[in-house]
């Protein structure tokens, strides 16, 4: 469980790095934004465990979730300062406050109801992703 949570937390703290240093990229405020299409979120790491793969495949359906809840507009403003449009989580650590909870508590706040269409999308590839984890990282045989 500790390394599920340090895993959960590097991933969280990697996805706000970057976010970062795109800023330092982007051109000056008085340049027109460009146009550009929605791609999807950049996915965790490969994980090296069973657990880590479970973990990464909740991480990914979490931002997905979050993702067409901004897409949909049913972002509340607090909630699209706190995670991105990919669905990254890029709120400052609180003083005195467990990350991965902040995080946990912050992406359940922001959820919202989604069209039956795309939860059951969602859900397929929550199922699927962790179908493939159980394939990649076998439970060992009992004797």
């Amino acid at each position: 469980m500790v390394l599920g949570r340090i895993l959960l937390l590097s991933l969280l703290l990697t996805a706000a790095c970057e976010k970062n240093s795109d800023n330092a990229q982007r051109p000056p405020a008085s340049a027109p934004p460009k146009t550009t299409v929605q791609a999807r979120p950049t996915p965790p790491p490969p994980p090296k465990t069973r657990s880590s793969c479970d973990i990464n495949a909740e991480i990914t359906y979490t931002r997905e979730w979050i993702r067409s809840c901004r897409l949909l507009g049913k972002l509340t403003t607090e909630c699209k300062n706190i995670f991105d449009s990919d669905g990254n989580y890029t709120a400052p650590e609180r003083a005195g406050s467990d990350r991965i909870q902040q995080w946990m508590n912050d992406s359940t706040a922001c959820s919202c109801e989604l069209p039956r269409n795309v939860t059951a999308q969602l859900n397929k590839t929550l199922k699927s992703d962790k179908e493939l984890c159980a394939i990649q990282f076998p439970e060992p045989s009992k004797k």
